[in-house]
Formats: structure tokens, sequence, C-alpha cells
């Protein structure tokens, strides 16, 4: 088998992948030839097809880069890899259950199937195995719309609103809105980066739908911020995989991150702790991640590792926990927390009407099935009660 490259579709990654002299692309798979406007088309009459066998039966091409999602159905990509073809994807040109399908055939035929966005970590000369944890923005839609909330002051649906009016691509934001696509892209590294696969009923998802511009108030007044984290972490030879909004220090680089970038918090046993981003909406910066997929990719591929899990009733972390109730029985709703062993580190009070308040408690460090299970037994005695929020703060510990 060659080495040459094919690429399917043409857009603007394809012309900086074409400029680069260190890649031999042999074919350029399009859907039609005279659609392609702003480029000399001359330059390629030997390389653009528009018949997907012609890749195929090429045994001089082992590496096919995937650009464009509408070019080819999902059964021609897994003749690709039936045809010994490895494969890279740009971001957000596939869902994650095809993906999961190509990887297992892949893995059947010993053929590499990566995802574009894994470059930020495979790029990076150190052991893989070594990473202790990786803290995320992988969504810079539903970040967007909490700073949005931030700026302007103002509620979920109104920021929602204000992105949709600010923004024309047509997606689907509810994805967004309650960490699906946040889980997806996770799960991407995971498989790709760490070998490790993982099935939905082991992460736990919560997404920002919850978080109001109160919540927004205290953040600030704690000199922190809400955002929406995806975190995979190896503690005690157990992996918690999850996606939640957290309360983190402004100081945090996580916490400042530009409007248009992806970042993630490593730590390693080798290194400590470093920072890497992108700016994933530039194509001069996808095109780099997709050559340095090529330049690092591994084409004999890597069994995936068994590993133990830890659901989120395991995990440690502090808690923002805002309620609204009578303020004659905060005392006995401390007293219910102090019988779960949860100590707590604040709490203040605000008047709403009707002698109702809205009260804040941060608790310090403790397992999150205490919380579950005061919170459920405060329900039990109190109906009234309304939990109107519960945020983990995280130390990135």
């Amino acid at each position: 088998m060659g080495n040459k490259i094919a690429l399917i579709g043409f857009n603007n990654i394809t012309k900086k992948l074409l400029s680069n002299k260190n890649i031999e692309i042999s074919k350029i798979l399009v859907k039609n030839i005279n659609s392609i406007k702003e480029y000399d088309i001359s330059l390629l009459e030997d390389i653009l097809i528009t018949n997907i066998n012609e890749i195929l039966k090429d045994d001089d091409i082992n590496l096919v880069v995937y650009l464009e999602k509408s070019i080819l159905t999902l059964d021609n990509l897994i003749k690709c890899i039936e045809s010994r073809k490895h494969l890279i994807i740009l971001e957000n040109s596939l869902n994650y259950k095809d993906y999961k399908l190509l990887k297992k055939i892949g893995n059947k035929l010993n053929v590499t199937v990566k995802y574009s966005i894994d470059s930020l970590i495979d790029g990076l000369n150190f052991d893989k195995n070594k990473i202790i944890s990786i803290f995320g923005i992988l969504d810079n839609i539903s970040n967007n719309i909490i700073n949005i909330m931030e700026k302007n002051n103002i509620d979920l649906i109104d920021a929602i609103n204000t992105y949709k009016n600010n923004y024309s691509e047509r997606f689907d934001l509810l994805r967004h809105i309650e960490g699906e696509y946040s889980k997806d892209k996770l799960k991407f590294i995971s498989s790709n980066v760490l070998n490790i696969d993982i099935e939905d009923e082991e992460i736990y998802v919560e997404g920002i739908e919850n978080i109001s511009k109160l919540d927004i108030e205290y953040a600030e007044k704690f000199n922190m911020a809400i955002r929406l984290l995806s975190i995979l972490k190896f503690k005690n030879n157990k992996l918690e995989f999850k996606v939640h909004p957290c309360l983190i220090s402004k100081n945090n680089k996580l916490c400042n991150m530009l409007k248009n970038e992806i970042g993630l918090l490593i730590n390693h046993k080798d290194y400590g702790n470093f920072m890497i981003c992108n700016e994933i909406e530039n194509d001069k910066i996808r095109a780099e991640l997709i050559i340095n997929n090529i330049k690092n990719i591994n084409l004999n591929n890597i069994k995936n590792k068994n590993v133990n899990f830890r659901n989120i009733e395991g995990t440690y972390n502090k808690y923002y926990i805002r309620i609204n109730m009578n303020r004659n029985i905060i005392g006995s709703v401390i007293s219910i927390l102090g019988e779960y062993d949860i100590n707590i580190e604040h709490i203040e009070s605000s008047f709403i009407d009707n002698n109702i308040s809205s009260v804040i408690i941060i608790t310090d460090k403790c397992k999150e099935i205490q919380i579950i299970d005061a919170i459920d037994y405060i329900y039990e005695l109190r109906k009234s009660i309304k939990i109107k929020n519960i945020i983990r703060i995280e130390s990135f510990e």
C-alpha cells in the first residue's frame, strides 16, 4: 500500500491543505467539479474526481481525509475502511454514533479512524497514558450564551434569543444547551487519544438549562464564573467522565477563553498542569489540526483499554446551592445538611416576598451522594422548599 492521500470535499480547508508541500494529495472527491469557485481548477484536473470508486480501487491511497459531510454516505465511509483506507474526520463532519461504528469496523480490520480535534493532544510529545485529568471547554456555543448572560445581566432564554439574532448558522441549539454536544466531543477525545470508548450510561451529563442571572450574579460576588466543563479524570484507578456547569475561579485560564476557542486544561504525571486551546472556527487552524493528524497518525491500530468507571454519586466537590424557602426554616435545612455530614462554608439570604427568602449555601467538599440524599430528605420534610439550582465548584484537583 502507498502513502498518498485522498480528500473528500472542497472548501477553504482543502485549499490550505493543497498549499502544503509536505502533503501528497492524490485525489479530491467533489459532487460537482464545475461548482468549485475562486480556484483555478485547471491546476487540479488530474486529481478532481466525482466517483468514490476511484479512491477505493487505488492501492496507493492509504489515507482519506473527510472534510465535507454532505459528500459521502456512511456506507461509502465503511467501504473506505474495508478497502484498508485510514480515516481522518474533520470536526463536526460526523456524529459520534456513526464514528463509533466506523471505529469498530476499523478495529477489526486494523484500520485507524481519527477525529481532527484529537491533534490538540496528539501533537504533544508525551506519553498519553500518563494523563491524569482533562478539563475542557469543548462547546464554545453554550459558554458564549453564558457570556451573554454575564455581559447583559439577562436570563438564559433572553441570552439564547440574543445569540440566535447575532449568528445565522443553523444548528441543533438544544444539544448545546443540554450538554450533549460537549459530551460527544469528550467521547471523541477519550476514544482516539486515550483509546477508551465510553457508553452513554457511564457518563453524567447536565447542561446549562437551569442557570439563571441570579446564579451569574452570585458567581460574580464570589469572584467566580459559571462555565460548562467536560471532565475526564482518573482517580484511585477509576475514571470519572462527566459534563456539567461548574463555578470556577475567574483567574483560571478556562474562564477567559475567546468566543471561538475550545480549550483543554491537562494534568500529566510528568509535566504537571498545562493548557492548550484553538480557535475552532478559523479555517487555517482547522487545516493545521488536519495536518498534525496526518503527521502523527498511527497506522497500526491500537486496541481499546478497559477501565473501571466511577459514577457521579461517588465524586467529591464543593457545592453552590440556591434555595427559595420560608426564612423560619433555614435552621432546619442547615441541621439536615449537618445530619448528612455536609459542612457549610458560607451562607447568606435575601428577602423575596411573603416571608420567602433566596438562600445561598456554599458547602465544604463532600461526596455527591451526601448532597443527593440530603436534598431528598429536605424535600420529604418541607414540600414548600424550592431547590432552584445546585452547581459544583471545581477546584481542578
